[in-house]
Order: C-alpha cells, then sequence, then structure tokens
C-alpha cells in the first residue's frame, strides 16, 4: 500500500515484489509503504515520492532526410524520471521505436 492506496501486483522473486503504483490521491510528495503478505501486515519506515509528470517542450529537428538516421532532441521537463525512455515515430503506416538516452532532467537523445 502506498499510503491509503492499493499497489497493483505485479509479479515477485525470493526478495522483491513488483506492483504498479496508482496516481497519486494526495498530489506531489513521499507516501509510506506497506506490504501485506496473506495476512501479516509488514510495515516498515519506507518512503514513496509521487513526482510531477514528465512534459515534452520541443522536439529538434523537426524534420529528417528520407534515409533517417538523423540525431533527434525532445526537450521538456522531468524526463530523467521516465525509466526506459523510447522516441516513436510514424511514417506512411510504418512506425520505428528508438531507445534513447537522458541527456539531462530536460532533454533526450535518440537516433
Amino acid at each position: 500500500m502506498f499510503k491509503d492506496q492499493k499497489c497493483t501486483y505485479h509479479r515477485r522473486g525470493g526478495q522483491w515484489i513488483t506492483c504498479r503504483s496508482h496516481a497519486s490521491l494526495q498530489g506531489y510528495g513521499n507516501v509510506s509503504v506497506s506490504v501485506t503478505v496473506d495476512k501479516a501486515r509488514i510495515q516498515k519506515d519506507l518512503k514513496f515520492e509521487y513526482v510531477e509528470d514528465p512534459t515534452i517542450i520541443k522536439l529538434e529537428p523537426e524534420w529528417s532526410i528520407f534515409s533517417g538516421n538523423t540525431p533527434v532532441t525532445v526537450t521538456g521537463t522531468n524526463l530523467d524520471i521516465i525509466q526506459s525512455p523510447l522516441i516513436r515515430a510514424k511514417y506512411n503506416g510504418r512506425e520505428t521505436v528508438n531507445v534513447s538516452r537522458t541527456l539531462n532532467p530536460s532533454a533526450w537523445h535518440g537516433q
């Protein structure tokens, strides 16, 4: 549980449990974390932080040559909190997906 919200169970291993958080009901900031296994509630002083969603402000360049391979930079806010940044492009019904790297909290770079 993240404060009073359930975290949807995803999977587990011998020493870890993964769940998916839901949107915060309290806004940004830290919330306490508790885990219930069977009927035992495990409480430890752990914190989870909800931060502001990333935003995209601009894309540079706004064009590419037909053969591609043009470096693309996405600029915005809080881009460094995204765990697996991808840049997707679609042209004439064909889609490409490229893994990008975070340059800093406000810029991604992909190709």
